[in-house]
């Protein structure tokens, strides 16, 4: 058994849940259970009086016990942002196409009182820290990105030329389309779509995926989620790469600039309440 959780962050992607219908029916389910509920005065026209607001998304989190998170991938990871620096688990009810990350359909939303006895778990999944170094400067991008880090030719329609290094040590050049590093729940991100492995979430591990590379040597690569993975950008005749991370912060990459992850400390907590193992949930998902 898990803390009992009273209050709640309860958020939603509004270009999903058309008019904020199930957000409104979990909102009203919540309250109804004895949950204080908070959320983002961006929905205050569809909000309950006793529900509180927050115009900073930092405080929203700060103090809440957990976060319930309607819409698809996308929306948990946009709230992971603030939510991982707290430590506030997190549970999604999936409105998106797959959502490998959500643990609830809309219909099971009724599941969510056993929150309130502790009745559910937690699962760990790592993140990672995300920096970039150029011209000598390093600059941390993201302390905790949950899904991967993408290098790609900034115009999308040309090769680039990448170097990969482990702990310093060159371990491949590659060139083609880019590169995406991993966490164990990325695997089934953008890393999956390239022709890398799906990994098992709660491992702590970091997988390179080459994509559409000319390489033959470009294979897919896991490593220790203790080393620190380095990619520099070779590719000498154009302007510059792109790097994203989680898709929501892009930053050129310029000759000679090097992306570096390594695994972060905190890890993305998941509320669990149902028995279903990941791979089960994978192949319902993926057929």
């Amino acid at each position: 058994m898990e803390n009992k959780i009273k209050n709640v962050v309860l958020l939603t992607n509004a270009y999903k849940d058309k008019e904020l219908r199930l957000f409104g029916e979990v909102m009203s389910y919540l309250l109804s259970e004895g949950f204080g509920v908070r959320t983002s005065d961006a929905f205050a026209d569809a909000c309950d009086p006793r529900v509180a607001l927050y115009t900073d998304m930092r405080e929203l989190f700060r103090g809440a016990d957990a976060a319930v998170l309607i819409g698809g991938d996308g929306t948990i990871l946009n709230a992971a942002v603030y939510a991982i620096p707290t430590g506030c688990p997190m549970i999604g009810i999936n409105l998106g196409r797959k959502g490998y990350m959500a643990e609830l359909e809309p219909d099971e939303y009724s599941m969510l009182s056993r929150l309130a006895s502790g009745d559910y778990r937690i699962e760990e999944r790592m993140t990672l820290r995300v920096e970039t170094e150029i011209n000598g400067k390093r600059t941390v991008l993201s302390e905790n990105a949950l899904n991967d880090a993408v290098v790609k030719h900034a115009t999308g329609m040309r090769c680039v030329d990448l170097s990969l290094y482990c702990d310093s040590a060159s371990v491949l050049d590659c060139r083609g389309d880019g590169m995406v590093i991993a966490t164990p729940t990325g695997s089934t991100a953008y890393a999956l779509a390239a022709g890398g492995p799906v990994l098992d979430p709660v491992l702590r591990c970091i997988n390179i995926v080459p994509i559409c590379s000319v390489s033959p040597a470009a294979k897919p690569l896991v490593f220790s989620g203790n080393n620190a993975i380095t990619i520099e950008n070779v590719f000498d005749r154009d302007d510059h790469a792109l790097l994203s991370v989680d898709g929501m912060i892009n930053v050129p990459l310029p000759y000679g600039g090097k992306v570096i992850c390594t695994g972060a400390e905190k890890s993305a907590r998941m509320i669990k309440l149902k028995d279903n193992k990941f791979f089960s949930v994978l192949r319902d998902k993926i057929n």
